[in-house]
């Protein structure tokens, strides 16, 4: 048996069986770091393989999420982003000028730098 790649604490073991509604066929085990049987009586293996893999994807899933508070953006900045940038800096100005977009962009870009550090 393959064991989870990640380091889980009992609190979020709970969370992801009542999120993901595992089987009471089998139970976490902390010493191999995966899905065992509860009974040996019967064969359950689909069901250990099934939790295993359903919570390898969950922490897989856990660990790229966004923390709260902040927000996904793309590396350039979109139209849509470029016109609200625009409209922030000259909110004094009725209509769009395209040729200033670059101090747009370098701002962005900036921004974005800024926050990698």
């Amino acid at each position: 048996m393959k064991s989870v790649p990640f380091d889980v604490s009992a609190d979020e073991i709970r969370a992801f069986e009542q999120a993901a509604g595992i089987s009471p066929k089998v139970a976490f085990c902390f010493h191999r770091k995966g899905y065992v049987q509860q009974s040996q009586e019967e064969d359950h293996r689909e069901e250990v393989w099934f939790a295993d893999q359903m919570l390898k994807v969950w922490i897989a899933a856990r660990n790229y999420t966004v923390p709260q508070g902040y927000v996904v953006i793309p590396p350039t900045p979109t139209y849509k982003m470029r016109e609200a940038m625009y409209m922030a800096q000259h909110f004094h100005m009725s209509t769009i000028n395209p040729d200033e977009w670059d101090a747009v962009d370098k701002s962005y870009v900036a921004l974005i730098q800024a926050a990698q550090k």
